[in-house]
């Protein structure tokens, strides 16, 4: 790959952190008039900039962060299962719960058995699992809107519709986890390089929601 363009995807990287953050600072702004999707929302923002900094400390200090992919995704699960269990599915009985817990206490497992593996051996099957079951509670949410009197209100259709869209491309993504790390080729970047875009394009997405429905309300 030609090395401006390497330049250029590293300096792009640092975008993710800058967007991460003035979205926190908006959440903030904005706290008072924001609902409790929007205050999870604000949650996994305030996650995904800790790890986000953390992941480069780590990268500088000890030139391997790959411990913090299978973490953020346990994290993730659980605010966006708080999310969708909640508010979009409306879950009753907590029977639904068991595989979330199984997949929460495989993820623990997991995490705990990749500390000090070397990134030859590195794969998260749980990173993997973690995207699958929200995109199946992203599936169930719009199956149970079919047929509804009255479906949920387009905000929640047009988020959940970015999650799903946003988590079916990291399942794909993550699914050759191993090789994106030793492939030796660049075809590796190219992967890297859509999952950085993707990533910004979803935190740019959750911040605009923030961000109307506060301006909304606060006219």
């Amino acid at each position: 790959m030609d090395p401006k363009i390497l330049q250029f995807l590293e300096i792009l990287t640092y975008s993710s952190p800058i967007l991460l953050f003035s979205g926190i600072v908006l959440s903030f702004i904005f706290y008072r008039r924001l609902n409790s999707v929007h205050h999870l929302l604000l949650w996994y923002l305030v996650i995904a900039f800790v790890i986000d900094i953390t992941g480069r400390i780590l990268a500088i200090y000890f030139n391997n962060n790959l411990i913090l992919i299978p973490i953020f995704g346990l994290l993730e699960l659980i605010v966006l299962t708080t999310l969708y269990f909640r508010h979009f599915l409306d879950v009753k009985n907590r029977l639904w719960l068991t595989p979330i817990i199984l997949l929460i206490l495989f993820n623990l497992f997991e995490i705990s058995s990749l500390f000090g593996v070397v990134p030859k051996d590195f794969h998260s099957h749980s990173r993997v699992l973690d995207s699958l079951a929200i995109v199946t509670m992203s599936i169930v949410f719009f199956i149970k809107q079919i047929g509804k009197e009255e479906p949920a209100p387009s905000s929640i259709m047009v988020l959940n519709m970015i999650i799903f869209t946003f988590q079916s491309i990291n399942l794909i993504l993550y699914l050759p986890l191993n090789f994106l790390i030793n492939e030796k080729t660049n075809v590796k970047f190219y992967f890297w390089a859509a999952s950085l875009a993707i990533t910004l394009i979803f935190y740019l997405s959750i911040i605009r929601i923030i961000w109307i429905h506060g301006k909304n309300l606060k006219r």
